[in-house]
């Protein structure tokens, strides 16, 4: 599972919420919102999570 969220916790978008095959993937962000409008530039988290395993780390988004 891949998600975005803003500074006060609150989920983005979901950008994949699923199985993924071991090795490598990629993830685009586009800049919008689950309802398809962009959000402001600023900081943003993301979470990984897998299996027990999870990571979150920041993102700074600039336009």
């Amino acid at each position: 599972m891949f998600k975005i969220y803003d500074m006060n916790g609150k989920e983005i978008r979901t950008l994949h919420n699923g199985y993924h095959n071991s090795g490598s993937a990629t993830k685009i962000w586009d800049g919008k919102d689950k309802n398809s409008q962009l959000v402001a530039s600023g900081i943003y988290f993301y979470s990984i999570v897998s299996g027990q395993n999870s990571l979150v780390k920041k993102l700074t988004l600039v336009k």
